[in-house]
């Protein structure tokens, strides 16, 4: 069996278009939506600024803090080896000194019914928003395909596959034993087509002028991606305790103390 030249000219070559028309108008549109949700902040005074503080932009920065201090610490302790023994309790002493450690005046516990009393619902929408486009253009052009280029193999793979994967390359068409699972089917062309060809757009795209296109880009997992309610709560004073434990049974013992003796020695050796 071969295909026919005229195939590529009046099926392979259409789909490719229509696919990368579909995707580009899909990231101009992300692209602008997403330029046209950034606000603008108009303050009068020096008291609208700490106001607009107060809100959640330091309630990250804060939470920030927590977490870079957690990551220097672990840091300390997987490698406490290096540092001098003495250097490593001025360390110990300023996380863990009683009543004065950093982590011994934790914040306080995130409170679950607070959250559930005023959820946060803005990633959901946005999500929403974005998933919204995606199934409206793509299955859009999934229905033209699978109607107007139903039942044609429009490419050949040049290296054989096992009659398994027929199902998968074939899709649309009749299951025919006599043809190779090398053909590919119009749908199925289709949809490697739609997965392969969403970075080529982003380079095109950045090149004309676009920016942040690589942010445009819709993840297929997003489609099961769940947003809980209570958003991403932390519980730091459970960390800090438990970075305090782990200082506490840490050895303060240098791997350099006799490093000078190691080096004689091999060099005597």
């Amino acid at each position: 069996m071969h295909l026919d030249k005229k195939i590529l000219y009046w099926s392979a070559i259409p789909i490719i278009i229509l696919v990368f028309c579909g995707v580009t108008l899909r990231t101009i549109i992300q692209i602008s939506s997403s330029k046209g949700k950034r606000k603008r902040i108009h303050l009068k005074s020096e008291q609208d600024l700490n106001e607009c503080l107060m809100s959640s932009q330091r309630i990250s920065l804060r939470n920030q803090e927590f977490q870079n201090h957690i990551n220097r610490s672990a840091l300390i302790r997987s490698r406490h080896f290096l540092i001098p023994e003495d250097s490593f309790s001025k360390r110990k002493l300023f996380y863990c000194e009683p009543e004065k450690g950093y982590f011994q005046n934790p914040p306080e516990s995130p409170s679950p019914l607070a959250a559930l009393s005023n959820p946060d619902h803005s990633a959901l929408t946005e999500m929403m928003k974005n998933q919204f486009g995606f199934l409206i253009l793509n299955g859009g052009m999934g229905y033209l395909v699978n109607t107007l280029f139903s039942g044609f193999y429009v490419a050949y793979i040049p290296f054989p596959f096992s009659y398994s994967f027929k199902g998968m390359l074939q899709r649309g068409v009749e299951v025919n034993p006599n043809v190779s699972a090398s053909f590919l089917s119009a749908l199925s062309f289709y949809f490697i087509v739609l997965m392969s060809c969403g970075e080529i757009v982003n380079s095109l795209l950045s090149i004309i002028g676009f920016e942040n296109t690589n942010n445009s880009q819709i993840d297929l997992t997003m489609m099961n991606h769940q947003v809980s309610p209570l958003g991403n709560q932390i519980d730091y004073s459970k960390l800090f305790r438990e970075e305090i434990e782990s200082f506490q049974i840490s050895v303060e013992e240098c791997a350099l103390n006799h490093i000078e003796e190691m080096a004689i020695e091999q060099l005597d050796s």
